[in-house]
């Protein structure tokens, strides 16, 4: 699957301040793995990797809330492939700096504006068929009052 289109699904995910922090903690947990395998790194020991997954799930809702986990997930994966520069370390500092390059990043905008005019564009069809079935129904009533 492309990226334009595993990018296009994912935002349209619930978003992460839908979620309670209990539900986010696992994904995390998840995503932080999966990126500790792509990089090459060794996992921390479970202490540390345990504050990082709570710090970041925290963060996810404070600084992100407008983001979904599997937008999340992709922005850890490009991150870990390069696209945001160059890092030394898997830690809070490096997770902070690729989610806010990919918020902003012209390939996150894209996919947002194309949600919001598929919403537009639904939202347009039903207020055309809503009219056109009350206009139905209008005509309707009309004749049977004509009938009786």
């Amino acid at each position: 699957m492309s990226l334009d289109n595993r990018l296009r699904l994912a935002v349209e995910e619930r978003r992460v301040s839908t979620y309670p922090l209990q539900e986010i903690l696992p994904y995390v947990n998840r995503i932080l793995l999966q990126t500790y395998a792509l990089v090459g790194f060794k996992p921390p020991n479970e202490h540390d990797l345990g504050l990082l997954i709570a710090k970041v799930a925290t963060d996810q809702q404070e600084s992100y809330p407008s983001l979904t986990l599997q937008e999340v997930e992709l922005c850890f994966e490009l991150g870990a492939k390069g696209e945001y520069g160059d890092f030394m370390g898997l830690n809070l500092r490096t997770i902070t700096r690729w989610l806010k390059t990919y918020q902003t990043s012209e390939l996150r905008y894209r996919a947002v504006v194309e949600r919001e005019r598929q919403v537009l564009v639904k939202q347009q069809a039903m207020a055309i068929l809503l009219k056109e079935f009350f206009d139905k129904v209008i005509e309707e009533e009309g004749e049977l009052l004509m009938i009786t």
